[in-house]
């Protein structure tokens, strides 16, 4: 399985973005995703394929510096969202960014990780920033 996920740069107070999920050149789904602000505060919106647009409020950002790390982490929350009603986003060394979605399906705890390394579109090698 491979998972791409792309944003443009801030413009006019929102980010864009959009991901996409491909097993063995067969697209299996995309989002279009954005991060607005909104009177109540920050959101991360996302419209998967095939679905209803869902909106998760900013909970909390924090930095992570156990064993030498110096990560920053953003937890958006929808407690009324199917699944996922949390999705966190860990921005890691090297270029590293981690997109965590959870929650419950059917009753039971669900979690899938996505991990992400930061390319130059143009060339394709990892920034390691």
């Amino acid at each position: 399985r491979e998972f791409r996920e792309h944003w443009l740069p801030l413009r006019g107070g929102m980010l864009i973005g959009v991901s996409q999920t491909v097993t063995q050149d067969t697209i299996q789904g995309y989002e279009y995703l954005r991060l607005e602000a909104r009177a109540d505060g920050v959101y991360y919106v996302a419209a998967p394929s095939g679905k209803a647009e869902a909106a998760f409020r900013l909970l909390e950002q924090t930095v992570d510096k156990a064993e030498g790390r110096n990560d920053t982490i953003f937890t958006f929350v929808n407690p009324r969202s199917e699944f996922p009603q949390r999705i966190v986003y860990r921005r890691a060394s090297e270029g590293w960014l981690y997109a965590t979605v959870e929650g419950k399906v059917g009753g039971a705890d669900r979690k899938v990780d996505y991990p992400m390394r930061r390319v130059d579109c143009e060339s394709g090698e990892f920034i390691r920033k």
